[in-house]
């Protein structure tokens, strides 16, 4: 029994455990907006990649100042944060900043599924 103990040990070791951090998504004729809550976390500390129509944002969480804190609103923990997107998105105009704690992500849609006005001839 002791064996499959360890064994079971072993797996939890080897399991990533990620916060998810909270993001709110928003939706115009020209995109799409993920702003992400990231409150200490720094520029080099965060990474964001899209392919396969998945959005995937991941990074760490630096530990606070060195001392036993007193109250720790925030987790430091590795997080990550994946979306599967239905829309067509232009790769190559994706844009990401991060100010103030807090991650923002604009993927615009490709000219294809934009809405359009169509001009009315006359016959």
């Amino acid at each position: 029994m002791s064996a499959q103990v360890t064994q079971r040990e072993r797996q939890n070791e080897t399991q990533q455990v990620y916060v998810n951090p909270p993001v709110d998504v928003f939706e115009n004729q020209e995109g799409l907006l993920f702003r992400a809550d990231l409150p200490g976390v720094k520029k080099e500390d965060v990474s964001v990649h899209f392919h396969d129509s998945e959005l995937v944002i991941s990074g760490k969480r630096q530990a606070g100042p060195e001392g036993e804190a007193l109250h720790r609103g925030v987790r430091y923990n590795d997080f990550r944060r994946a979306f599967n997107l239905q829309q067509n998105v232009d790769v190559e105009k994706i844009e990401a900043k991060l100010r103030h704690g807090v991650l923002t992500v604009f993927l615009p849609k490709a000219e294809a599924v934009r809405p359009r006005q169509i001009e009315i001839q006359s016959a």
